[in-house]
Order: structure tokens, then C-alpha cells, then sequence
């Protein structure tokens, strides 16, 4: 129940920051920005929170590695994302930098909403 609510608070959060890069990116129809968002937040929050669950009960997680990891994360689905879209090199930049610190700030996100303590799955493993 817990992966739950922190996968639905990340993909609201996700969603806003999205759209927030998607202005400061793009400046243009702001419908089109949000069905964007929606649609690019959603697999890339599931996929995000899934990886995320996983290494939170098999490992000590702290919310700086999951800064770290989160910007990481966020680095590649920039540069995916601005692929996609086939940016300039400056936009590039500007997009993959929005990514690391979103998804940075949503890997701290992630760890204190989950709560619960990180590393237990491990002892019910062995």
C-alpha cells in the first residue's frame, strides 16, 4: 500500500515538473505541454518507482543515494526525452540539467514518503 502512495505522489509531482521544464523549454501551447507530460510521466515514474522499490528493500537505502541515483535517472530520461524531440545542443543541456534535479528531488521524495525502514526485504530473503 505504501509503493501505492508514493508511486501516485511522484507521478503528481513528476507531472508538475515536467510541465515546468516543459515551459521553460518550449514557451508554447500549454494543452499540448500537459497531455505531453501525462504521457511521458507515467512510464517514466513506473519504471523510476519500481527500480526504486526494488533497491529500497533490498538495500540500506539514504536519501542521498537516492538523490544521487534519482539524478542519474533523471540524466538518461532527459537525454531520452531530448532525443525524442530532436532539441539543439543548448536545449539538450537545459533538459537533461531539469532532469537531474526533478529526479533528484523526487528520489528524496520517494525515500521519506515510503517510510517504513529500508533493508528488510533482504532479511526475509536470507
Amino acid at each position: 500500500m505504501r509503493f501505492v502512495v508514493t508511486f501516485l505522489a511522484t507521478i503528481v509531482q513528476f507531472i508538475i515538473f515536467a510541465f515546468i521544464a516543459y515551459m521553460i523549454v518550449f514557451r508554447e501551447n500549454y494543452t499540448l505541454g500537459i497531455l505531453m507530460c501525462v504521457l511521458i510521466s507515467a512510464p517514466v515514474v513506473f519504471i523510476g518507482a519500481t527500480a526504486a522499490e526494488l533497491y529500497y528493500g533490498l538495500r540500506k537505502g539514504t536519501p542521498i543515494r537516492f538523490a544521487i541515483y534519482g539524478a542519474a535517472y533523471g540524466f538518461f530520461v532527459g537525454l531520452l526525452v531530448a532525443s525524442l524531440f530532436q532539441l539543439s545542443t543548448a536545449l539538450l543541456i537545459l533538459t537533461c540539467l531539469l532532469g537531474v534535479v526533478f529526479v533528484g528531488i523526487l528520489g528524496v521524495t520517494f525515500y521519506y514518503i515510503r517510510g517504513a525502514n529500508p533493508g528488510q526485504a533482504r532479511k526475509k530473503i536470507a
